[in-house]
């Protein structure tokens, strides 16, 4: 999903959570917010890039 900041449910995304935390925002019982990253011109000059962050899989075990 892009990464805009948007608030979703812990529920469902709890390794995600246990990333992120409310670093970002949100309640920390329910719900928690993703970060925000601006978009970046690509390589080219053409357009901005978006950026993402997973939602769904395996994630890294943090340091």
């Amino acid at each position: 999903m892009p990464a805009d900041g948007r608030s979703i449910q812990i529920e469902g995304k709890q390794a995600l959570f246990s990333l992120l935390g409310v670093r970002f925002g949100g309640d920390g019982k329910t719900s928690f917010n993703i970060p925000t990253v601006q978009p970046v011109p690509d390589a080219n000059g053409k357009g901005p890039l978006l950026s993402c962050i997973a939602v769904m899989g395996v994630y890294p075990m943090r340091p």
